[in-house]
């Protein structure tokens, strides 16, 4: 009974090529970050207004990206949101 068991096992599959490039391409980009992560650790000063503080660059960096985001989707929902309102604008009426 045994060989009844080895008899259907499935060949061995091999990743596709596209498999091996998005790999290939993740790695180099976790290599991008990894370089910038060791490249922007010095400390620099931040004003808040009210204080100072000293974060290293990085952080600095992904805080000012994450702000943007937040701040385009949010600009962008708003617009999005007048021009369903409005309908076909004024060209319709």
């Amino acid at each position: 009974m045994s060989r009844d068991v080895d008899a259907r096992e499935e060949p061995e599959q091999r990743p596709s090529r596209r498999a091996v490039a998005r790999a290939a391409v993740l790695l180099v980009l976790a290599g991008a970050v990894v370089a910038f992560v060791v490249g922007n650790t010095q400390k620099v000063p931040v004003h808040l207004g009210v204080t100072t503080a000293h974060p290293q660059l990085v952080w600095t960096v992904v805080g000012s990206l994450a702000v943007g985001i937040v701040l385009g989707f949010v600009g962008g929902r708003g617009v999005r949101g007048r021009k369903a309102v409005g309908g076909r604008g004024r060209r319709g009426r």
